[in-house]
């Protein structure tokens, strides 16, 4: 439209459009349009013009020189760049605009390869290699460094350096270093460390090793930084093995084509020559945001020049993408290489003056700044419309994330009231996991929202129940029953939609075979439809059919390929349907089309993939935290805008709310950019930039504003543990007089309304309750473990499942572990004690029953968790019975796996199993093994600290056991003190242990719980979960709640 427009207009006519923005400019805007020859470096801070000079000087330049649009080369950080800035030129240029060299660096380096390949042999069969190949090659090398290599670890996270090293060849890739020269700038600086003061003792220091006098040398510094410097060499040494993998399988990352480019440059000048004549001018936008490796291309190109017609633009505020790789010290190196004409355009046209100088005295924080090291002015002035507005930057504190939330949302629902346009409102924030209830509730309200969000495919609920499917499917073929837990979850899946009762009627089958000689699967009792009738099953025939349905693609997985098996899936279960009838359709289409070309591409990789490879490659995806990206936008011209604080950049709106201004979401955001330590004489960013780097994100967020600028942040989180608001809340106080609005509280209506909108997806649907009295039947028998007391204080909506509905669960390596161990242990104890009680076996013995376990629970692992987990049992086992040998004696008896049941407490009944009873004289020591973490367990042993806090799950369960051992009719003994013990070494090698003296308090405080939570229990009190990340059962019914939100809409307004 605009191109037609433009075209439209005569020549005349064209040129008085670009006259009349022209003269619109400020005297320092003209001058950065009009001084086209020789090198130009132009500081634009916010709101300043700067896209509107780029596209009027390069108008300029075609209305003035006979240059023609194909000498111009324009790179810019972004695609999203390469499109403003054309955009903006159509308005001057017209259709000229699609014939200027507009690129990113990264496009600009492709065309290169792709116009002279004769130079870039190979390069044509060569592949971009993906994030899982990725993860595959990482995997591969550390599995190839040698023993003696300080990368090198035998047990634990062997993988842990995977990260470090791809975050590490990034930085040599981007800034183009080598091996050699890594070694060679570690050499230099520990060479030069022994002329460093600062190495040396100023006075007579006594440690532990030896005393040092003043003016010796710091020999444990020393090692401590040659430690961390050999560490980095060695890592750096392995780039080349990288580079030798990625060709071996015919793949590229993304960084290779800069790299490439440059060496042919070096290799052939005559390529070189052949764009160095070609372009007369050159434009970088952001320059600011340039790492080394591209910095090097552009000075490649200009070089050839004595003084190039170079125009770089950029603000040093403004350099938000370092953990990219760009590097502000390329500013200061092109001003001292080609000793440029600077002009500041210091007039803002988006701001208040209120905003612009709060703004700019956060900023003033860093030292990292042109103006502290160029003699430049750059104080900004509001020159716009909004310069003289009154209101100040409103900062609030609130007493939590909720409270926060309900207080924006309520201000958004006034604003729409009052007639506010809503397209002119921006809530900024530093991550989008911090909005996703406030975006939920504003659609609930039916307010128009605009976001745009890049998604892990693998994460929504209408992929998971797919992938669930598959796994299914590949876990049968392995062995019946391997996954019960999926089973269930495909039968009450939204496309099967097999309701929670006669899910309990088999899993009460499957439960009672169990316990006798005869083993039954669930897929044993669905395959029997006249079972199923016998049962009681109200859906005999829909289970039925589920089951000839997985049979059949259970036979077809292994003669077909996996595109094919999930072709024949998403049709035949319905899925497809599904999909194409849901009211998000669109959306859910886009999934199962990215899913599918995932399948494809994942084919092309591996012909003869088949679904156990493909499994396969998803658990290594999730290992690894690879996504599955796809962008979801949701958009409307009239609605609110959700951005985070780097995607911001560019933008404006009247009024911004940048919420969740604590320190965790700030300053504690981004990590070190490697785990490999850089010696100060290598210029990248380091860890003391860190802090500058984030007041740079502020400051871009906060520059978006131009009438009215929220700040907020809580003080503590909604589970009441304190929250630190960050530091540039106090610089913005100090430096502009600014009173906080402290500890603010919502209105009972909003907050109420609010919360319920949220609270909605913590709680079980109505759809999901099966019959009160079936529930009662259930109970009828019912008899608490800690196990279920420990459960449903952490979750009830985990109980309901669990212990309700009866899911079955998962083998996992960890619980399979656990139980070998245990079983190592009990079998251990009673030989020795059968053999002689005043005597124990010896560690072979305990080794050779946990190797036993580990065959008994061998379906829990897979081949390469197997391997390592019999390894290291043995390992600790074997230290284990060193280290506990001679405690083994102290108790005059001892039984194990003591199974307690049939126990009243209160009317309550109870029971247990307890691993180990110590017998003394007048009272007994209980004992219970786990083998998780010694960091964990810590916090696990506490009693209750404040009054809301149930106390950690071990120190309960100790606790129970005693109450239980009180109870029991049949004991005589005293329970007294109770210890948890840890298979699992800690840090230093020590066996953690923690005990417990029982004391009455602490005895009732549990007594209580347990009758509380059996009351609700009987009450039927499932309703309300954790709502914690981690939860399984939590996640499973906010999943389950978004895949059938429209069906309940639908339903409400039916029942209206």
């Amino acid at each position: 439209m605009m191109q037609q427009q433009f075209a439209d207009l005569t020549k005349k006519q064209q040129v008085q459009v670009f006259l009349d923005a022209f003269e619109l400019l400020n005297e320092n805007q003209k001058e950065a349009v009009t001084q086209i020859e020789g090198p130009l470096f132009v500081l634009a801070g916010p709101g300043t013009g700067k896209t509107q000079i780029l596209a009027l000087r390069l108008g300029y330049i075609l209305q003035q020189t006979d240059t023609q649009p194909y000498n111009i080369l324009c790179l810019t950080y972004t695609d999203a760049g390469t499109i403003a800035m054309r955009k903006r030129l159509l308005q001057f240029i017209g259709p000229t605009a699609y014939n200027l060299h507009i690129y990113t660096f990264h496009a600009f380096t492709n065309q290169v390869i792709r116009e002279n390949m004769h130079f870039f042999g190979g390069i044509r069969e060569l592949q971009p290699l993906t994030d899982l190949e990725k993860t595959e090659v990482f995997m591969d090398l550390i599995d190839q460094i040698p023993p003696d290599n300080p990368l090198k670890r035998f047990k634990g996270s062997v993988y842990y350096d995977k990260k470090n090293l791809e975050s590490l060849f990034n930085d040599m890739k981007r800034e183009g270093w080598d091996p050699e020269f890594v070694r060679i700038k570690v050499d230099q600086y520990l060479e030069n460390l022994k002329d460093d003061p600062d190495m040396y003792y100023k006075r007579r220091t006594p440690t532990k090793a030896k005393i040092y006098e003043k003016g010796d040398f710091k020999e444990g510094a020393y090692l401590e930084i040659l430690e961390k410097m050999n560490r980095l060499k060695a890592a750096a040494e392995q780039f080349t093995v990288y580079e030798n993998m990625l060709r071996n399988r015919a793949r590229y990352d993304y960084d290779d084509m800069i790299l490439w480019v440059l060496k042919a440059f070096e290799e052939h000048p005559q390529l070189l020559l052949k764009y160095q004549e070609q372009y007369l001018y050159f434009l970088v936008d952001e320059y600011q945001d340039t790492n080394g490796a591209q910095n090097k291309i552009l000075e490649k190109l200009i070089d050839y020049w004595e003084s190039p017609n170079v125009f770089a633009v950029g603000d040093d505020d403004q350099a938000i993408y370092r953990f990219q790789g760009a590097n502000m010290e390329n500013i200061l190196n092109f001003v001292a290489k080609y000793h440029p004409k600077v002009i500041v355009l210091n007039q803002n046209y988006r701001s208040s003056q209120l905003i612009i100088d709060a703004s700019s005295s956060l900023i003033s924080n860093n030292e990292q700044r042109l103006t502290k090291q160029l003699s430049i002015d750059k104080d900004f002035s509001a020159a716009g419309s909004n310069a003289a507005l009154p209101m100040k930057v409103n900062i609030t504190s609130y007493p939590n994330p909720a409270q926060e939330e309900a207080a924006i949302f309520w201000e958004i629902h006034k604003l729409k009231n009052e007639g506010f346009p809503l397209d002119k409102i921006a809530v900024i924030y530093r991550n989008h996991k911090q909005v996703e209830n406030l975006t939920k509730v504003l659609e609930g309200e039916n307010f128009p929202v605009n976001i745009r969000k890049k998604l892990d495919i693998l994460a929504e609920p209408f992929i998971i129940n797919i992938l669930e499917l598959l796994q299914l499917i590949h876990f049968e073929l392995k062995e019946t029953g391997l996954r019960e837990d999926l089973l269930f979850k495909t039968l009450i899946s939204p496309v099967f939609g097999i309701s929670y009762a006669d899910t309990i009627k088999i899993s009460k089958e499957t439960a009672y075979k169990r316990d006798s000689k005869e083993k039954k699967y669930w897929m044993e009792v669905i395959s029997e439809k006249e079972n199923l009738i016998r049962l009681g099953v109200g859906e005999a025939d829909k289970i039925y059919r589920v089951y000839e349905l997985l049979s059949k693609w259970i036979n077809l997985a292994p003669t077909v390929t996996v595109q094919h098996l999930f072709e024949k899936i998403i049709t035949e279960s319905g899925i497809l349907n599904e999909a194409l009838s849901a009211p998000d359709s669109q959306w859910k289409i886009q999934l199962l089309t990215s899913l599918f070309d995932f399948i494809k591409t994942e084919g092309v990789r591996n012909p003869f993939m088949k679904l156990s490879d493909f499994i396969d490659s998803l658990d290594k995806m999730k290992q690894s935290g690879i996504a599955l990206p796809l962008v979801k936008i949701v958009s409307s011209n009239d609605g609110v805008n959700f951005i985070t604080a780097h995607s911001a950049k560019g933008l404006e709106f009247q009024k911004v709310f940048l919420i969740g201004v604590n320190k965790d979401n700030w300053e504690g955001k981004r990590a070190s950019n490697t785990g490999f330590s850089y010696p100060p004489n290598i210029l990248l960013a380091n860890a003391e930039n860190k802090e500058e780097d984030e007041r740079r994100v502020f400051y871009v967020a906060a520059t978006r504003a131009e009438q009215e600028l929220f700040i907020s942040y809580a003080d503590s989180k909604d589970d009441g543990n304190l929250l630190e608001s960050s530091r540039f809340i106090t610089e913005l106080t100090m430096a502009t007089n600014a009173v906080i609005q402290k500890n603010c509280l919502v209105d009972d209506e909003p907050l109420i309304r609010y919360k319920g909108k949220i609270m909605k997806d913590l709680l079980l649907p109505p759809h999901e309750w099966i019959d009160r009295s079936l529930i009662d039947k259930i109970l009828e028998d019912y008899e608490m473990s800690v196990t279920d007391l420990n459960k449903y204080l952490n979750c009830p909506v985990t109980f309901y499942y669990e212990n309700i509905i009866r899911v079955p669960s998962a083998r996992t390596s960890g619980a399979g572990f656990g139980s070998a161990i245990h079983y190592a242990l009990e079998q251990f104890f009673k030989e020795s004690k059968s053999l002689n009680k005043k005597g124990f076996g010896t560690a072979q013995l305990l080794v050779d029953y946990f190797k036993t376990g580990m065959m008994i629970y061998r379906s829990h692992f897979t081949e390469k968790e197997y391997e390592n987990l019999l390894y290291h049992g043995t390992d600790i086992l074997t230290k284990y019975h060193a280290d506990q040998l001679s405690s083994w004696f102290e108790p005059d008896d001892y039984s194990l796996e003591h199974y307690i049941s049939n126990v009243q407490f209160k009317n309550i009944p109870i029971k247990g199993m307890i691993d180990k009873i110590e017998y003394f004289k007048d009272s007994v020591h209980v004992i219970d093994y786990k083998t998780g973490k010694p960091a964990n367990a810590r916090k696990m042993v506490s009693p209750p600290k404040k009054d809301d806090d149930p106390g950690g799950d071990y120190w309960r369960q100790l606790i129970f056991y005693k109450i239980l051992l009180d109870n029991d009719p049949k004991n005589k003994w005293v329970a007294r003190t109770g210890s948890v013990f840890l298979i699992e070494p800690d840090n230093d090698g020590s066996f953690y242990k923690h005990k417990i003296v029982f004391n009455p308090d602490e005895v009732r405080f549990v007594e209580n719980q347990l009758s509380e939570v059996y009351q609700k229990i009987k009450n039927h009190e499932f309703s309300r979960g954790c709502g914690e990340p981690s939860c399984t059962w939590c996640n499973f019914v906010r999943n389950r709640n978004t895949l059938l939100q429209f069906s309940r809409t639908e339903e409400t307004k039916e029942n209206i």
